[in-house]
């Protein structure tokens, strides 16, 4: 029974050890604070003719902890966000961590990166437009313009862990112009300064190269660069609809009920355009605008069996519809002034329009075309 004993208190013994070795590094992983005042006295004990004497006690011995700058910066997923040309709140995602041993604040700038720099192994083409905003999440880590916060610098970053880290959008507007395919690269930059203000301190010097001394609290940078500035960079994949347009004609009949009909005037003529999506992304509410040269008159007569133009997608019937002046019967179709002159417009799924909204398909699926044919008169 008194081994069982013995086992057992030398087992709680090698519990406690442990429960008080892991305490101690997790005491270390937080750092001790910038400005600790560490303090202790020695003692010398000796003995003269065998016999202990009283134990004699050095001066106390005291130093401040020194301000340990180590953090980093870090882009969240390894690849390019994407994105679409005009496209506005275009969101790449940063987390900005304080590894140090003091509060600390942080300016941050957003920057181009020049033509051909590599990020996530795509070569930057193009530039994004200004402003860049920079967002502080509010704590979801999610973007929303509505509930997190504009900054331009970090204020006052814990050093605990556990609440020293700050999650940044850079938020901007992608050109109108930019190529499909191509790659928007930018660099964010975070550079140290003091903490503890009511707004951005000043900037973090650096006291490595002066000589210690334990009444001072001094600054010592730790971050991966040695110089209190650290950057990350992401990047933005250019990826949009890529449409081919292409319009056809073919002389139905003339007036004479010629086999092989030619355009000649008073023959109708039929207009066939056809919309492909060729790009890796859906083109959404396709509408189709075609100017109608003076030299002929657009039908409304009953071709299509059931309306006076016809419009396909996929090579399958999407919508009959009837070219009145205007679209005064609100199907999607109509013939409108324009210029002095005319123009049919097709304009599936705008508002007050009966048609369905018209998608195709990105490149691959089943339905990335569009064919719309309606009749002319040769004047």
């Amino acid at each position: 029974m008194k081994r069982v004993t013995e086992m057992t208190s030398r087992t709680l013994g090698f519990g406690l050890l442990a429960a008080s070795l892991l305490l101690a590094q997790n005491a270390l992983a937080v750092g001790t604070p910038a400005g600790t005042t560490v303090e202790n006295t020695a003692s010398a004990t000796y003995s003269v003719n065998g016999i202990a004497q009283a134990p004699v006690d050095s001066n106390l011995a005291t130093f401040l902890v020194d301000e340990r700058v180590d953090f980093v910066l870090t882009e969240t997923d390894s690849a390019a966000t994407i994105v679409t040309p005009n496209q506005t709140l275009a969101v790449t995602e940063f987390v900005l961590t304080n590894q140090g041993n003091v509060v600390q604040d942080f300016n941050l700038a957003v920057a181009n990166l020049p033509n051909g720099t590599s990020v996530h192994g795509n070569a930057d083409s193009d530039d994004i437009d200004d402003p860049v905003v920079i967002y502080l999440d509010d704590g979801d880590n999610s973007f929303s313009a509505a509930s997190d916060t504009v900054i331009t610098f970090v204020n006052n970053l814990s050093e605990v862990p556990g609440s020293n880290t700050a999650r940044l959008f850079v938020v901007s507007t992608i050109p109108a112009d930019a190529i499909n395919g191509g790659f928007i690269n930018v660099e964010l930059t975070a550079t140290a300064h003091d903490g503890g203000t009511g707004g951005l301190g000043p900037v973090t010097t650096d006291d490595a190269t002066d000589a210690d001394d334990p009444t001072l609290v001094q600054v010592v940078f730790a971050d991966a660069s040695f110089d209190g500035v650290e950057s990350a960079q992401d990047g933005y994949a250019v990826q949009s609809a890529a449409l081919l347009v292409t319009k056809a004609s073919d002389v139905l009949a003339d007036e004479f009920g010629s086999a092989n009909p030619k355009a000649i005037p008073g023959s109708t003529v039929e207009y066939e355009i056809n919309v492909t999506n060729n790009g890796p992304i859906a083109a959404t509410g396709v509408g189709i605008i075609d100017p109608i040269d003076g030299n002929v008159t657009v039908s409304t007569v009953d071709a299509y069996g059931g309306g006076s133009a016809e419009l396909l997608r996929g090579g399958a019937a999407f919508a009959l519809c009837s070219l009145d002046a205007s679209d005064g019967d609100g199907d999607g179709c109509g013939v409108f002034a324009a210029g002095g002159g005319s123009e049919v417009r097709v304009m599936p799924g705008a508002p007050g329009v009966s048609m369905p909204q018209l998608d195709l398909d990105a490149s691959g699926g089943p339905n990335t075309d569009a064919t719309f044919r309606f009749q002319v008169t040769i004047d």
